[in-house]
């Protein structure tokens, strides 16, 4: 196998071509291993070609202009990831606007993000403030930086090895996610208005994602077979998976009741009207996020403050203490793998207690 494991080293490839052996350094992670084969194999494959110079090539902010329209194309699926990569772009632009992306190497990346960890450190000491999320910033960035140099090689405008390959992730300490107790959840619904406590008591009853819900339209749901069709793209390459998740009595009657009150030619089950740059007026649209209430309803109701995921989380881990099976819950909640479901149960204290007490027989 080209991929193999050293210990004390860590992963490292190997690939023989025309009797020469071609290898990377050694690597954390088997992932960061398969990353480099490709690079390998791509850089070996220009040589064995007998071309030694990069054939393609463009500046670093005309490749990352390039990388921004195309994750503006994609609508409100990535909006966050558009907006994430912009605001981090200006950034990068300042360290690179101009440079040949072929002169942009692994040190001069590192250098980047070592004067950013310090600038930030500064900034924290300057204004008092604990530093915190620092790594998972800069992690953020490794992965941007080497999306937006994949973008630039699969698109064939860069012939070059990934100069963000190779360079480890930093460590983030992790933190247990809150999870609000089900009876929370039950309260903020209680204190919200009817349109709000339509749309949160959809978004505990099926399990789904924010941007699930919102972008959830008639077409999606079937009155006579009783279930809805959510739609993520959660899953590598980005395509759009659906899956069906039957309705409760109540999310039936939820919806029974608002589709009676919607115009038809809106084709979203929960939208607003908003101002339109692009439309210079007012238009009908679906919700990109509703994050902003959710602090003055948990305030309102007494309970700890929580976001949309916590519901999600909650509604998981409640039917997990119900004794429903994890491949249920699984599908339920659109994950690939149960490793990934595993994450979102959160045993309850009373549950632990009950555990733990078996220890004392």
């Amino acid at each position: 196998m080209p991929i193999y494991y050293i210990e004390d080293k860590g992963w490292r490839c190997e690939i023989q071509v025309k009797n020469k052996r071609y290898s990377t350094k050694h690597f954390k992670l088997k992932k960061e291993a398969k990353e480099a084969e490709a690079a390998l194999r791509a850089e070996v494959k220009i040589l064995s070609k007998g071309q030694s110079q990069v054939q393609t090539d463009i500046t670093f902010d005309k490749l990352l202009e390039l990388r921004l329209d195309y994750l503006q194309s994609k609508g409100n699926d990535r909006v966050k990831y558009y907006k994430d990569n912009r605001y981090m772009g200006r950034r990068w632009i300042r360290e690179w606007d101009g440079v040949p992306c072929s002169q942009i190497t692994t040190i001069m990346i590192e250098k980047f993000l070592n004067k950013r960890r310090d600038e930030y450190i500064k900034q924290c000491k300057e204004k008092g403030r604990e530093v915190k999320s620092l790594h998972y910033a800069l992690n953020m960035d490794i992965r941007c930086l080497k999306a937006l140099f994949n973008y630039g090689i699969s698109r064939g405008v860069l012939t070059i090895k990934n100069p963000v390959t190779g360079l480890s992730s930093y460590p983030v300490d992790k933190q247990r996610r809150y999870s609000p107790p089900y009876e929370d959840i039950l309260k903020i619904i209680s204190t919200a208005d009817e349109d709000t406590a339509d749309y949160l008591t959809i978004l505990k009853d099926t399990l789904a994602r924010v941007n699930e819900i919102n972008k959830l339209t008639w077409d999606d749901v079937d009155f006579k077979n009783r279930q809805i069709t959510l739609r993520t793209r959660k899953k590598k390459g980005g395509a759009e998976t659906p899956r069906l998740i039957p309705m409760t009595n109540t999310v039936r009657m939820i919806l029974k009741k608002r589709i009676k009150t919607t115009d038809r030619n809106i084709p979203w089950v929960f939208h607003h009207e908003y101002f339109s740059k692009d439309a210079k007026g007012y238009v009908v649209g679906q919700y990109k996020d509703r994050k902003k209430f959710m602090k003055t309803l948990c305030e309102k109701a007494g309970v700890k403050y929580f976001r949309f995921h916590g519901i999600r989380h909650s509604a998981a881990s409640y039917l997990n203490q119900k004794k429903v099976p994890l491949t249920s819950i699984q599908s339920l909640l659109g994950h690939e793998k149960l490793t990934t479901t595993q994450i979102y149960l959160h045993h309850s204290p009373e549950s632990l207690r009950d555990a733990i007490k078996l220890l004392e027989e």
